[in-house]
């Protein structure tokens, strides 16, 4: 992983993105935008906001409680009606049946830090999310650093990762805004006070902070399986796990040695509770810098073991359905990977999930301890190889 500017926030991102996309022409330095404050964008933006609002309103009446073909010609007449979209430096007129001219009008208000999406429910209604991102073109992901709209029924299975339409194509995001409004009780930022901007960038700068040096590794698409069992099973330490060996293996160890200060502890131990990664982290400060190419190598070892021990319980059988026939587990949550909620009640009230997730959650913890105990394993080996 290689680094940017020291400050990313010093030149606006819709710079380099315009560049990315092909928009740049040797005149665009006189329409520089510059990052607002959220109180900022949250006030341009609320005629968009107020629409979808109202249209998301008479939708869910429509659907928990039926309607006339009056109801329809509402919710249509919502959709196409056009409204004023804009800044004092220029204002585009819009309407929700033509995401062109939203997106045009988003790029003109923020560059390419906004991104509108749309997504068709089962009852062919859309919805809508509305957010800021920062793309990262040094990283596998970009991330999504606040959420300024998301209408109710919004697919969003694993609140890690959204999919958002780039360059013609759906990509994966990180969704970093999720810990936003718990962020602003961290230290570094509630000692600023009364400075929208200043507490906005000092926010942004710490979820890029965070995304780069650890969710960068931390979090991949291939972990939404096991993540979801984690969740939905109650077991904790085996997504600690999941986590801590994927950023040992993918993470450059030694920029987060350099980089982990108060502000990382205080965001693992307060907003993301994830006690695995502030103990490695702690670790890693105080063991030498030749230990640091034995950690892949022992966080490889345990991967293959961790993944040896979720095989053995997805293998666990259980009772299912009318007929009471035994069913591999694997099988019901591959097939129920995003309506989980409704079959994890049950499922988790099997005594054979319950004695099989009991044994996972003893297997993550050794796995966790094996690689948090790496300064003794260096003097083991140190051992053996005499």
């Amino acid at each position: 992983m290689s680094y940017q500017n020291d400050d990313p926030w010093k030149y606006p991102m819709s710079k380099t993105e315009s560049l990315a996309e092909g928009d740049y022409d040797g005149w665009q330095y006189t329409n520089y935008v510059y990052p607002r404050a959220s109180g900022d964008l949250k006030k341009i933006l609320k005629p968009l906001i107020e629409k979808i609002k109202a249209y998301d309103k008479r939708r869910l009446v429509l659907q928990q409680e039926g309607g006339s073909l009056f109801d329809l010609g509402m919710i249509a007449a919502l959709l196409s009606a056009n409204f004023e979209l804009g800044d004092n430096f220029g204002k585009h007129v819009v309407s929700l049946t033509k995401l062109n001219t939203i997106k045009t009008a988003l790029i003109s208000i923020n560059g390419f830090d906004l991104s509108i999406q749309v997504r068709q429910l089962a009852t062919h209604m859309p919805v809508y999310y509305l957010c800021r991102i920062h793309r990262d073109y040094w990283s596998e992901y970009g991330l999504i650093v606040e959420d300024l709209y998301i209408s109710p029924d919004y697919p969003m299975h694993d609140d890690r990762f959204v999919k958002l339409m780039s360059t013609g194509h759906e990509t994966y995001y990180l969704r970093l805004a999720q810990f936003r409004e718990r962020m602003k009780h961290l230290p570094a930022i509630r000692a600023i006070k009364g400075d929208q901007w200043r507490i906005d960038r000092q926010t942004d700068e710490l979820l890029y902070l965070l995304g780069r040096h650890v969710f960068q590794a931390a979090w991949h698409e291939d972990q939404r399986l096991g993540v979801l069992a984690a969740r939905h099973f109650n077991m904790p330490c085996f997504q600690r796990a999941i986590e801590l060996l994927y950023l040992c293996l993918s993470g450059e160890l030694c920029e987060l040695r350099a980089v982990a200060s108060g502000d990382l502890f205080e965001f693992f131990e307060k907003v993301y509770r994830q006690p695995a990664i502030v103990a490695f982290m702690a670790c890693l400060k105080r063991v030498p810098g030749s230990a640091l190419n034995d950690i892949p190598r022992v966080a490889l070892r345990q991967f293959s073991k961790l993944g040896k021990a979720f095989s053995a319980f997805l293998r666990t059988e259980v009772v299912w359905g009318s007929r009471q026939t035994k069913v591999p587990l694997h099988k019901l949550v591959f097939a129920n990977v995003n309506r989980m909620h409704l079959v994890a009640g049950n499922l988790g009230e099997n005594p054979e999930v319950r004695k099989a997730s009991t044994k996972l959650e003893t297997q993550s913890r050794r796995i966790i301890d094996v690689i948090l105990d790496i300064e003794n394993d260096k003097e083991n080996i140190a051992k053996n190889n005499k």
